[in-house]
């Protein structure tokens, strides 16, 4: 055999290791996130139940799920930028364990206070999962397939948290409470194993300079094209913490059973889960900052329209048009941060940290804020305050564009067929 032949095979050899070691890597992280959602969603349905039989008031439950999103708000941006420092997966590892073990703790409370510091803990241990998870598809994630990798990632993040109030409900009727505490600390730690096994430390895509980088980071809001994916993820979320907030209230004052709503809920996710591929394809098209922007937009005049709703099949197809736009703009601007992240050479830690971050002001506004205006003007027109600011907040991006960015507007080289 010649040497040039040679040298081929064994560079097609080896390029089809790292193509189906990549997608090993990617359906491993998938799987840890789908189980880690799974426990989240456990608890959801049962842990207003839990709170109220300590004594707590509406405010102390307003407050109780708040302080979850404060905590990881505070620390997420520092953790992103931290694990662009000293690697992903050490944190990602920390955040799986010590969810497990305050999943435990909240066992042990005997009061409103003691499981309002628990969820404290948990946000900042939360801070190192899904943005450590989200900055590790986005190291992997070849150029031009950013936003299939996130669609995938986002359907077992979706699978997982829509499965898990089933389930938990389930197990709280059969079992009891403390059943669900410990299968939520157990499929964490069940998480845990298969990242520690399974999920490599793979070197981001593309290279950044470690030297002043956590400065250089801290600065990523002052380009206009962060600027503008920050806006709109702030506004989206708004827009989606008082969509479940106050969706139940507003369906109840409708005339609407308690099945019916959570048939709303349910289909909403289903919705969002099964589009997930097809809007991955089109957040690698050329069409990917259209897709963020106007998906963001129809959203936001669902939630003005649900004012108007006045009985179920009005509602439901409200919630159906709702989770098709949700799901349309969940890959395009996660690829959109990770194209503008590598226009800065910033870290994908520091990109997706500053991401959750606005995530976790839009679902602390939302609840706080609308509920504020909802008891001045009323429910319908927190709705349409709500919906009026995903629409504005949604358009950042267009307005605040950076022309620099060639990830907004054009398509990228097509990945590998085999991913």
């Amino acid at each position: 055999m010649n040497q040039p032949l040679a040298a081929d095979i064994t560079a097609f050899s080896m390029k089809r290791w790292s193509i189906n070691n990549l997608s090993a890597q990617m359906l491993a992280l998938n799987g840890a996130i789908f189980v880690s959602m799974l426990g989240f969603g456990i608890i959801t349905p049962i842990l207003p139940i839990y709170a109220s039989d300590l004594g707590a008031s509406s405010l102390a439950l307003g407050l109780l799920f708040g302080a979850f999103s404060f905590s990881r708000a505070l620390v997420v941006p520092w953790i992103g930028m931290l694990s662009d420092r000293y690697g992903r997966k050490p944190f990602l590892l920390t955040g799986l364990m010590g969810i497990s073990v305050f999943s435990l703790l909240m066992i042990t409370a005997d009061s409103p206070l003691d499981l309002g510091l628990n969820r404290l803990g948990q946000g900042v241990f939360s801070a190192m999962l899904m943005p450590i998870a989200t900055a590790m598809v986005a190291d992997i994630a070849p150029p031009g397939f950013e936003g299939r990798a996130f669609s995938g990632f986002n359907t077992s993040f979706l699978l997982g948290l829509g499965l898990g109030p089933f389930l938990g409900g389930f197990i709280y009727d059969i079992l009891g409470i403390t059943a669900n505490f410990l299968f939520m600390s157990g499929v964490s730690l069940l998480s845990f194993t298969v990242v520690l096994l399974k999920v490599g430390s793979p070197a981001p895509i593309t290279q950044v300079k470690k030297r002043g980088r956590l400065l250089q980071d801290m600065g990523l809001l002052k380009d206009r094209g962060m600027q503008g994916l920050f806006i709109n993820r702030i506004a989206t979320n708004l827009g989606t913490g008082f969509f479940i907030t106050f969706l139940p209230v507003l369906g109840i004052s409708r005339g609407l059973s308690t099945l019916q709503i959570g048939m709303l809920f349910g289909i909403n996710t289903l919705i969002m889960t099964l589009i997930q591929k097809p809007a991955g394809w089109l957040a690698d098209s050329r069409y990917r900052l259209q897709a963020g922007v106007w998906g963001a937009v129809l959203g936001g005049m669902c939630k003005t329209t649900l004012a108007w709703a006045n009985d179920f099949y009005l509602f439901l197809l409200i919630v159906i048009i709702e989770g098709i736009a949700a799901g349309i703009i969940m890959p395009a601007i996660n690829a959109l941060g990770i194209t503008s992240g590598h226009r800065l050479q910033a870290g994908m830690g520091a990109v997706m940290g500053f991401f959750t971050m606005a995530l976790s002001i839009g679902y602390l506004a939302g609840p706080i804020g609308g509920g504020w205006v909802a008891d001045l003007t009323g429910l319908d027109t927190g709705f349409c305050i709500a919906g009026g600011i995903v629409v504005l907040g949604s358009l950042a991006p267009l307005i605040l564009r950076s022309p620099q960015d060639p990830g907004l507007s054009e398509k990228t080289a097509p990945p590998p067929k085999n991913l």
